[in-house]
C-alpha cells in the first residue's frame, strides 16, 4: 500500500459520498493529482478539486473556484462547463484548516516534525484528516451563495 493509500480510500469513502449529496459530480480524468468536482447553481457553476502533494505525501489541499454555468472563455477558446478546473476561475481560492500559504496549511494526515517527536505517531487517523474539509464546507457554501469569506476560505482570485 502507497503512503497516500489509507487517506485517498478514507476520501473516496466518507467525503465523495458527501460532496455528491451536494450534487456534485465527480470528475476522476486527472486522477491522481486532481479529482474535480462540478455543479451547476443558479447560474452559476461550482467547481472545486482535491490536488494531492505531489511529493506523494499523505496530505491535499481543496482548490475553488465560480464562474458563468455556461463555462469560461479562455485564451480564444470556450471552455464548456464539463471542462473547467478550479484553478482557471476568475473568482476562487482554498479551503484550508489552517490560515496561510504553505503545505502547513494543507489537510495533512502526516504530523509536523515536533508533534511525532512527542506524540510518537507519525500519521494522524485518516477519518480524522477527512472529517475537517467535511466540517468546513459550509464556509466554502457560503462563498458561493453570498461571497462571505470565511475563517478557513483563501481567495487567491478576484474578479477582474
Amino acid at each position: 500500500m502507497g503512503r497516500t493509500s489509507e487517506l485517498r480510500n478514507e476520501l473516496k469513502r466518507a467525503f465523495f459520498p458527501f460532496a455528491e449529496s451536494h450534487g456534485f459530480l465527480i470528475d476522476r480524468r486527472d486522477e491522481p493529482t486532481f479529482t474535480t468536482f462540478r455543479r451547476i447553481v443558479a447560474g452559476s457553476l461550482h467547481v472545486f478539486d482535491v490536488q494531492w502533494d505531489k511529493y506523494d505525501r499523505p496530505r491535499f489541499v481543496v482548490n475553488f473556484g465560480i464562474c458563468p454555468a455556461s463555462g469560461l472563455h479562455l485564451s480564444g477558446k470556450d471552455v464548456p462547463p464539463d471542462q473547467v478546473l478550479a484553478g482557471w476561475t476568475p473568482r476562487g481560492g482554498r479551503l484550508q484548516p489552517r490560515p496561510g500559504a504553505s503545505e502547513a496549511s494543507w489537510f495533512r494526515q502526516d504530523r509536523p516534525l515536533l508533534a511525532r517527536l512527542f506524540l510518537g505517531a507519525a500519521l494522524r487517523p485518516a477519518p480524522e484528516v477527512v472529517a475537517q474539509p467535511t466540517r468546513l464546507f459550509p464556509e466554502l457554501e457560503a462563498y458561493w451563495s453570498t461571497g462571505t469569506v470565511g475563517k478557513h476560505v483563501r481567495v487567491t482570485r478576484h474578479a477582474v
